[in-house]
This record gives C-alpha cells, structure tokens and sequence, in this order.
C-alpha cells in the first residue's frame, strides 16, 4: 500500500503509463507474495515445498523488478518534463515522501494505540468465557475432520 501511495503521487503529476505499470508490478508482487504464502502453509513433500518457494521468488522477484524499472522510467521521463534543476526536483521527491511516511507513521500509531485498547478489554470479567468459546468455534470451523470425529 505503501508503495501504491508513493507511485500515485507522480502518476498523478505526470499521468505516465509508466507509474500504472509500476504500480501494478510492484503491488501484483506483494498480492502473489500473500496468495503463496497461504499455499506455502500447508504440508508438503520437502522436494514439492522448495520447488513451490523457487518459483514464488522468481515471480515475485520479477513484478518488483518490472515495477522498478517502469518507475525509474516514469522519474526520468518526470524530470525532463518539468525543466527544472534536478536538486529541486530531489527536494521535492524527498518532502513527497516524508510527507508519505509520516502518514503511514501515523496510521500505524493509532493501529498500536488500538490493540493495546483490545487487550485491556481482554482483562474484564465475562471475556475469557466468551473468548474460549471463540476460539472453539473457530477451530471446528476450520477444521471439520476434528470436529466431526469429535461429535
């Protein structure tokens, strides 16, 4: 996501096919990254599983790369558009991003803020009764073979 609002910024600017291609390399390569881990986690041959990680590196290695290199193409093709010194044009790329970061700097504190407000409320009475029964609904729901020799 990150990387998703630091592209649109000069997308927008410039309105580069460039950026869109960087965009959905780099964000394609964190969606494949997170559908092979769930394949990832389930039991495999030793042999099936390194054949599995080889070819999940490879792709994801290669939309990051196609997302780099579009990008670096989008910034040179930005700098010649706007005809100006390339260390104003630095600056402006570094108050961009700072400005990205401290966003996300943000919204990860009210994240953090937020879970440690979730488990003072794991503390009153009642939530460890109900927490339990969470927990075992969850894990017959999840796995029906266990749950039906248990019945």
């Amino acid at each position: 996501m990150v990387v998703y609002v630091v592209l649109i910024i000069p997308y927008q600017v410039t309105a580069s096919g460039y950026f869109v291609v960087a965009m959905v390399g780099m964000t394609g390569a964190q969606l494949w990254m997170a559908r092979s881990g769930y394949k990832l986690a389930r039991p495999e041959r030793l042999d099936e599983a390194l054949a599995l990680v080889k070819r999940v590196r490879a792709t994801y290695l290669l939309l990051n790369l196609t997302g780099i290199v579009f990008a670096a193409i989008g910034i040179y093709e930005l700098l010649h558009q706007f005809e100006m010194p390339y260390a104003t044009l630095v600056k402006m790329f570094i108050n961009i991003e700072v400005g990205v970061l401290l966003l996300t700097l943000v919204a990860t504190d009210l994240i953090v803020a937020n879970l440690a407000r979730g488990q003072i409320l794991l503390t009153e009475p009642g939530v460890l009764h109900a927490q339990s029964n969470f927990q075992r609904d969850v894990s017959q729901f999840a796995d029906p073979v266990v749950s039906s020799q248990q019945r």
